[in-house]
């Protein structure tokens, strides 16, 4: 039974290195590559001062958004 499909999953932050190899397997073996890129969120703020950090918050999310953004696009 062979392999069709090969999910690798990356993060934001790491090189492409993972990424030929897995390109490079499917390539030997004709299968498909599919590719999940992820990332770690902070929690939203809870509590009595979550209106006074939820700009802050917001601001790391966004920041987060863009590095995904940007590592799906390359």
């Amino acid at each position: 039974m062979a392999f069709r499909t090969i999910l690798t999953v990356a993060g934001p932050n790491k090189g492409d290195g993972d990424l030929k190899l897995a390109a490079g397997l499917c390539t030997e073996i004709g299968a498909h590559l599919a590719v999940l890129v992820v990332a770690v969120a902070a929690p939203p703020p809870v509590g009595e001062y979550a209106a006074v950090v939820s700009e802050a918050w917001l601001e790391e999310r966004q920041a987060g958004e863009n590095l995904l953004k940007k590592r799906t696009a390359a």
